[in-house]
């Protein structure tokens, strides 16, 4: 796999937030009300949080299963080229990289080739990289991808109540930069991501309404567009939100990790973004499968199986509280990829 853009970081640095920030993610991502939702383990959780690439896809799993997603084959093939394009949201390269990781574990098989095209402050007219059309040209179109994402709107509404004259630019200028793809690239797949939200749940709105609702009625003409477009379309602001007022609810103080600066998602918010653009992509729930070891004895036959449970207590604890069934042997599987 190639990487393009020779400012990105090792993949390493993204899975810091394994031991600190997993509380917080999942007491807001909405896994906590599975019902019955059994999980096979090889491994106890903590031993699961000091692998970091092995924590990211443990999350990702529990996220793709906590939401019903589209059943069909996954949106990515083999041969594909992915370019993520948009803002500074799209260059901090952590929902992008999530999602990433994901698919090259999840798929070894499929040689597939991700670019990172985000520019800090850039809106649907261009911005520090040059214009529009240097920007597209550039750092999308020159690398010939089979599918794009744009994330953009952020910086388009200029963290101001909404304003008329600056949609119609916003709405004028995603129009002209869509056509623009899809004259150059005829057989593009595109998706386009209703922008990640501006956080006006943990703290207070600085307007009538908040920031979030401007990039809200963006979102929906994002939507709209790609349905006549033909395109398709990822909402990562809705469950975003969901997941700030349930950690809100928790705990305060802890909530505001999610979206630490209001605007850029930390790495459990990217985590959330990245599982809501796979289910977008028809991404398979099931990370891994667990098979009983064939030389275990008669006595061992029987796997440990383990449910999450008082999810609210990660608030407070370092790791999950698991419930096993009494008479289980120790967790003496092994996983293997499905």
């Amino acid at each position: 796999m190639r990487f393009y853009d020779s400012k990105l970081p090792g993949i390493s640095r993204y899975f810091d937030f394994c031991r600190y920030d997993i509380p917080v993610l999942l007491i807001s991502s909405g896994v906590q009300t599975l019902p019955n939702q059994h999980f096979l383990l090889h491994m106890e959780v903590t031993a699961a949080m000091k692998s970091k690439s092995r924590c990211t896809l443990f999350l990702l799993g529990l996220l793709l299963t906590s939401g019903a997603f589209a059943q069909g084959s996954f949106y990515l093939k083999d041969g594909d080229r992915v370019v993520f394009y948009g803002d500074s949201i799209t260059e901090q390269r952590l929902y992008t990289t999530f999602t990433e990781t994901f698919v090259v574990t999840r798929f070894p098989d499929r040689k597939i080739e991700f670019i990172h095209s985000g520019w800090s402050g850039d809106r649907v007219t261009g911005g520090g990289g040059g214009s529009i059309e240097i920007r597209l040209n550039r750092d999308l179109i020159a690398f010939r991808p089979t599918v794009v994402t744009i994330m953009l709107g952020m910086n388009d509404g200029r963290y101001r109540a909404f304003d008329q004259e600056l949609f119609n630019t916003f709405s004028g200028g995603y129009e002209k930069m869509v056509g623009m793809i899809k004259a150059a690239l005829p057989n593009v797949r595109m998706t386009m991501i209703q922008p990640s939200p501006y956080d006006d749940v943990t703290r207070a709105p600085g307007f009538e309404g908040g920031y979030n609702a401007v990039l809200v009625r963006y979102s929906q003409f994002i939507k709209e567009l790609a349905q006549r477009s033909g395109f398709d379309v990822a909402d990562l602001n809705t469950q975003v939100v969901a997941a700030l007022v349930k950690a809100k609810a928790a705990d305060e103080a802890n909530a505001q990790k999610i979206v630490p600066d209001r605007i850029h998602p930390g790495a459990p918010g990217c985590l959330l973004m990245a599982g809501e653009l796979l289910k977008a992509w028809n991404a398979p729930a099931v990370v891994s499968t667990v098979e009983e070891e064939p030389a275990l004895p008669p006595s061992m036959a029987s796997l440990r199986v383990c449910q999450l449970i008082e999810l609210a207590a990660l608030i407070r604890l370092a790791r999950p509280a698991w419930q096993c069934s009494q008479n289980a042997p120790p967790a003496r599987s092994m996983i293997r990829s499905t």
